[in-house]
């Protein structure tokens, strides 16, 4: 993930290092989701929701380099995802790999 991301920087735009970072997987049907900066380390989402969350991310118009949490929460995920995008949400904020 951090190579990804420093890779992605360095690019000049020309590369967008996504990592998407879900909860527990679990065989549950596809349901709205917490995506971004959830309020919660750890949680459950379904696969089938990582799957929908992952192919709105890559259509999203925008998407710029982010580390992205991902669980079951209360929001429709194309809504969430739209908001990530607009807001330049990253989780990788605060880490190290992030001031470098």
């Amino acid at each position: 993930d951090e190579a990804l991301y420093e890779a992605s920087r360095r690019s000049g735009g020309r590369m967008i290092g996504l990592c998407l970072r879900p909860g527990t997987l679990s065989m549950d049907p596809a349901g709205r989701i917490e995506f971004g900066k959830t309020a919660r380390l750890n949680g459950q989402v379904s696969r089938e929701s990582v799957a929908q969350t992952a192919d709105a991310l890559l259509a999203a118009d925008g998407v710029k380099n982010s580390w992205l949490d991902l669980l079951d929460g209360d929001q429709e995920v194309e809504a969430a995802v739209t908001k990530a995008v607009r807001d330049g949400i990253d989780t990788s904020e605060g880490e190290a790999i992030h001031s470098s």
